[in-house]
């Protein structure tokens, strides 16, 4: 560039000077065919002609040096800007690396006190579960009680920090596996629901029947949305109804656009703070005597995972009147059914000649437990507001001359003046045909005792929210004359499941690896008090040794361990596995909560992933699981061979 401007200079001076001793010189020979000084000088003075090539050549050659003056300047500024450019670029890639090293600290910092709090919680819950197992006083069980609840909200603001922390680092990543909606709501609020048992508060969740049965996106994450706006709604409301509602906006290239709404009749948010409740660690009430607890984080989390699954997130709220939260979310539909997802097959043709007689008196709950009936083809269906109205609509059937004037009753246990039980005694007494089924459907099912069910003429027991597949199944079973043994199930769901958990877990022989004193009497206690024999071992090393001595069902391995920790006992195992055959099952047991630790349990070869404090029927669950794949596993090879 500077060899270009010195030739700028260059052709100035040439033009300035060159051009016009040229044109005289030929101007010169041109009139006396000779080269004089004189004659040159002479024919410069009498010719306008050579005086204005003159000119221009002066000006064009001020021009060229111009121009050569002010290139060199700009190649000066050009060199000054590129070297503050990179500069600038050394700088912003220093802070980059600042920045990326502090999250790499956060996240290391994170998952050591995550490790370090979870560890003594997993003492704290599970030991107080097996206190809870043992004959108390009334005193000592409310204690306990006390403790149980208290350590399950600290897990809850455990696990709200880590999952912020996640989010705004970047690190959370979306499944994308076929779910069933309804079955995602339906559960959640069936979490929700022993919440809710001390209010009088309906709990009603309304699937709209042109929903896909089933979609595609991470029904974990979306569980917890919905579970963090219903948790919400429980707080703040103290009686009424909290409504989830899930409609169907659109459905147009094998995409469907969804609503999921959580409506409550709370004490509703006012305006001026609507906006701030997203924000992290904010509160409707920021004054220390706040009447309702929480870290202010729920919300936050909630609007960021909707933002993170492409969706949006609206607020509609009244003070005094309750609060509306509204996301509307984007799913590819389905068109495979997963096995996992189970609706009730094709129903007879009867279920449509069902004569059913709805009692409730919520009109929200009257309107989904109609609409939910007619989905499956009830159509005859009454609806009335309380018992008396129910008990008076049967008798004048039965003055008619009916004798069975309904298949089933359904019936709401919480009314106002007659509950469910006066009511169905009542009707009983009007119409002991046995063929008419009285179906209670109550939020406290667990405070009924089977015995009063049965002298009040209650035929089965169902708790709120209807789950739509219960409900039919239940109706078919009954229907079918299980009536007895199908209000057995449906008043001891919970029971029968734990039954036959313990059936499938007796006699498993189980190998814990665990280093921690209180931890190993717990999971200890908690498997053994399930029929299950265990090993205990504190290291990856006395691991490898008890299997080269015994033979066990599975084993529960820890992550962080002296001598040789979980993961490379892990891969240890598997090692032996290749050479020998065979797969016996590793669960992860660890107070480490992040993804990356459970990616490195998977890769490691461990089958399932349990983080502390350990959830006792979670364990139950992935025991069960983990014990069935593993004999389905050992028939194949017997079948093989």
């Amino acid at each position: 560039m500077e060899r270009t401007a010195r030739q700028y200079r260059l052709y100035g001076i040439i033009m300035g000077v060159g051009f016009p001793v040229l044109a005289t010189m030929i101007a010169s020979v041109m009139s006396s065919g000779e080269v004089a000084l004189k004659t040159m000088l002479e024919e410069q003075l009498r010719s306008p002609l050579l005086w204005l090539i003159d000119m221009v050549s002066l000006v064009l050659g001020l021009l060229a040096q111009n121009i050569g003056y002010h290139k060199d300047s700009l190649v000066r500024i050009v060199r000054e800007q590129e070297a503050m450019l990179e500069e600038r670029t050394r700088e912003y890639q220093a802070a980059l690396d600042r920045a990326e090293q502090a999250n790499r600290a956060k996240s290391a910092f994170l998952a050591n006190m995550s490790h370090e709090i979870r560890t003594p919680m997993n003492g704290i819950i599970g030991m107080n579960h097996l206190m809870l197992m043992t004959p108390l006083t009334d005193e000592q069980r409310e204690y306990a009680q006390t403790v149980k609840n208290s350590a399950e909200a600290l897990l809850t603001v455990i696990n709200d920090i880590l999952d912020f922390s996640k989010i705004e680092a970047g690190k959370l990543e979306l499944e994308m596996i076929p779910f069933r909606l309804r079955d995602v709501l339906h559960g959640t609020a069936e979490i929700i629901s022993p919440v809710l048992k001390d209010k009088p508060v309906e709990l009603i969740v309304d699937v709209d029947a042109e929903l896909p049965e089933v979609l595609s996106g991470d029904p974990v994450r979306l569980r917890q949305v919905v579970l963090n706006l219903l948790s919400n709604a429980a707080k703040f409301t103290r009686e009424g109804e909290i409504v989830v509602q899930a409609t169907c906006i659109a459905s147009t290239g094998g995409v469907a656009r969804v609503q999921i709404s959580v409506r409550d009749t709370g004490i509703g948010i006012p305006e001026d703070r609507q906006q701030a409740i997203f924000e992290s660690f904010a509160q409707v009430s920021t004054t220390t005597t706040r009447e309702f607890g929480g870290t202010g984080l729920g919300l936050a989390i909630t609007l960021r995972l909707v933002k993170l699954m492409g969706g949006e997130l609206d607020l509609e709220s009244c003070p005094g009147e309750g609060s509306k939260f509204s996301i509307v979310l984007n799913f590819p539909i389905c068109r495979e059914i997963p096995e996992d997802v189970s609706e009730p097959g094709p129903l007879p043709e009867q279920f449509e000649k069902f004569r059913f007689l709805i009692v409730d008196d919520n009109g929200t709950n009257r309107t989904v437990l109609r609409k939910v009936l007619q989905r499956y083809g009830g159509e005859s269906c009454d609806v009335v507001i309380d018992g008396y109205a129910a008990v008076a609509l049967v008798g004048r059937k039965m003055d008619a001359g009916e004798k069975s004037p309904y298949d089933f009753i359904l019936l709401d246990m919480l009314m106002p003046q007659m509950d469910g039980l006066q009511t169905a005694r009542e009707i009983r007494a009007i119409c002991p045909d046995p063929a008419m089924k009285i179906i209670l459907l109550t939020s406290a099912y667990d405070m009924v005792d089977k015995l009063i069910l049965a002298e009040h003429g209650v035929d089965a027991m169902l708790p709120k929210p209807i789950n739509p597949p219960r409900l039919v199944r239940l109706l078919l079973g009954l229907a079918d004359g299980q009536g007895e043994g199908v209000s057995l199930q449906a008043v001891t769901v919970v029971e029968d499941r734990e039954k036959r958990l313990v059936e499938k877990l007796r006699g498993l022989h189980i190998l814990v690896a665990e280093d921690n004193v209180v931890n190993q009497r717990m999971v200890r206690r908690l498997l053994e008090k399930k029929g299950c024999v265990v090993h205990l071992v504190e290291d990856g090393l006395d691991v490898l040794t008890a299997l080269e001595q015994e033979n066990y069902d599975l084993i529960l391995m820890d992550m962080q361990m002296p001598v040789m920790d979980g993961i490379e006992a892990t891969k240890k195992i598997r090692q032996r596995e290749e050479a020998t055959g065979g797969h016996i099952p590793v669960i992860a047991l660890t107070a480490n909560a992040m993804p990356e630790d459970r990616e490195r349990c998977l890769e490691a070869g461990m089958d399932d992933f349990l983080s502390k404090p350990i959830d006792p029927r979670a364990l139950m669950a992935v025991l069960a699981r983990s014990a069935l794949l593993n004999e389905n596993r050992k028939a194949d090879a017997e079948q093989n061979s």
